[in-house]
């Protein structure tokens, strides 16, 4: 029995556990409740056990960081939480575990924008059609406001208030042009003038309100002739 025990010593020193229970039941086969002999095969089959466990884990890690590295998030969620099995205290995957879950948070919210993008393009090109301008302009620049600098979305916005402030501008000129025809017809020509003119900076190449222009400055030019011409003879 000592020299069994003895042996199992000498084994169990050296890390050689296997060996080491063997001696170690070879000796309680002898004196089956020697309290050292079971006292050293359970703590054998404890750091055994460790040892499987340990290997068994970084083997488990290897992998779920292998599949976090291929992008793989639910994989490597799922390995993560089987190692934590194994030992349930180590900082290493809970680490890992907030990262992937912050990386799929991260992405269903950013799906969540794009589908709120898509959708708001889609209406505006809708609204654009029906020249439901401000609708459109709104739609859009809550599109750009979900991904800001944007170019379809930036390109859009620019074209639709291009579009609403030459709708503005036509509609300015057109008021001008009334009022001054109105003015002309009753040959109040420096007040005609005066609207022919700002309508000219509205529309720089209509030709209307320019024929206009030179015609009232050649009346009132003749006008004023005719007077110096009265004048002078008196």
């Amino acid at each position: 029995f000592s020299a069994l025990i003895k042996e199992a010593d000498q084994f169990f020193m050296q890390k050689k556990y296997a060996e080491a229970k063997n001696s170690y039941n070879r000796a309680l086969s002898i004196m089956p409740n020697d309290n050292y002999a079971n006292q050293q095969i359970k703590l054998i089959n404890d750091l055994l056990k460790k040892k499987t466990d340990a290997e068994q884990y970084n083997t488990i890690i290897a992998q779920a960081d292998n599949s976090l590295k291929q992008l793989l998030y639910n994989e490597a969620a799922k390995s993560y939480q089987e190692a934590l099995g194994i030992k349930p205290n180590e900082a290493y995957p809970k680490t890992k575990l907030k990262e992937i879950s912050e990386i799929l948070a991260n992405e269903a919210s950013n799906a969540e924008k794009q589908k709120s993008y898509e959708q708001a393009m889609q209406q505006g090109e809708i609204m654009f059609q029906k020249q439901f301008y401000e609708k459109s302009l709104a739609s859009y620049e809550n599109a750009l406001g979900l991904k800001p600098g944007d170019e379809p979305a930036t390109r859009k916005v620019e074209d639709v208030k291009k579009i609403m402030q030459n709708l503005a501008d036509k509609l300015m000129y057109d008021k001008l042009i009334a009022s001054a025809d109105k003015s002309y017809k009753k040959e109040l020509f420096k007040e005609a003038l005066n609207d022919y003119v700002a309508a000219v900076t509205i529309l720089p190449d209509d030709k209307y309100a320019t024929q206009r222009i030179d015609e009232i400055t050649n009346k009132i030019k003749l006008a004023e002739n005719f007077a110096d011409l009265i004048k002078k003879s008196r």
